[in-house]
């Protein structure tokens, strides 16, 4: 910071000899503004150069070009300087009996620059009245002195930050294998090496613990469901065997019913039976394929379940 201060101190402050009537002197990427006029007595009127009156800049190498006056070493010149370096020029070059009045008009300063330890290092345009003091105020100022405890706790907050990201991806990974494991059907769960290998790590070791219980927890509990399944699978089907044989002997008694109502009918066709006999057969023949049909509507939800 001290070399920049330094550095910007000898390029702001006028020298000792004029340090009382400093003038500013002309460098490249400096604009002015030339107005050139001229007395003349024999028309008792002032005449403006139009063609002169204009916007300049002085160019790299220092020098003003300018048409009829040609190229003037304006760098290191004052704006007085510069107007009579021009006025003789337009004597010399244009062989005028008496030289014009020039005047010179600085419309936009050179950028400075200023490096080091401020809050905005860069390029600056220059201002009448700049000293060191102003210019670093242009800058931002001097940043704030630092903190040696502050720097240490944010290294320790940024510590802690990235322990429990890495915490988090650590926890992410054991999951992922556990349900991978669980989709694959595999009996263990197949651990990534990035957690394996860290088996001293108490966090990485309580993970891989928490997920192979979680892992053993959901089997059992997965393969008590199937069992049960199972069994129930199991119930149904010989549930459904016993009503088909109860179907099988309800068709035999709803045969040999149909059987006596036929003799019965017969008997009373020959007279030789009443016929409150047929009624009874009918009425017995009914009730046995009311039950047969119920027989077979639950032997059907059985088998749909």
């Amino acid at each position: 910071m001290a070399a920049a201060i330094l550095c910007l101190a000898s390029s702001l402050a006028p020298p000792r000899a004029a340090a009382e009537a400093y003038v500013y002197a002309l460098g490249p990427q400096d604009r002015i503004r030339v107005k050139i006029y001229e007395w003349r007595a024999s028309r008792d009127t002032i005449f403006e150069w139009t063609a002169l009156n204009d916007v300049f800049a002085v160019g790299a190498d220092g020098v003003l070009a300018l048409p009829f006056a040609g190229r003037i070493p304006a760098e290191g010149l004052g704006t007085e300087a510069l107007a009579g370096a021009i006025a003789q020029n337009l004597v010399r070059n244009m062989g005028l009996g008496q030289a014009p009045d020039v005047a010179v008009e600085i419309v936009e300063f050179r950028p400075f620059y200023i490096l080091g330890d401020v809050a905005q290092p860069g390029e600056f345009p220059y201002r009448p009245g700049l000293n060191v003091l102003k210019a670093v105020s242009l800058a931002g100022g001097l940043p704030p002195r630092r903190d040696p405890d502050r720097l240490e706790r944010e290294i320790f907050a940024a510590r802690g930050d990235v322990s429990q990201l890495s915490l988090s991806r650590a926890s992410l990974l054991a999951r992922r294998a556990r349900l991978q494991a669980e989709s694959a059907g595999a009996a263990e769960i197949a651990f990534p090496a990035e957690l394996t290998r860290h088996t001293a790590d108490e966090a990485a070791a309580i993970l891989m613990e928490q997920e192979g219980i979680l892992f053993r927890t959901r089997r059992e509990g997965m393969a008590t469901q199937l069992r049960a399944l199972d069994e129930l699978r199991s119930f149904l089907e010989r549930e459904i065997d016993s009503l088909g044989r109860q179907i099988g002997f309800l068709d035999g008694q709803v045969a040999s019913v149909e059987k006596e109502l036929a003799s019965v009918s017969a008997l009373v066709d020959q007279g030789l039976a009443a016929l409150e006999a047929i009624h009874d057969a009918v009425q017995l023949r009914s009730n046995e394929r009311a039950i047969l049909i119920t027989e077979d509507d639950r032997v059907l939800r059985q088998a749909l379940v």
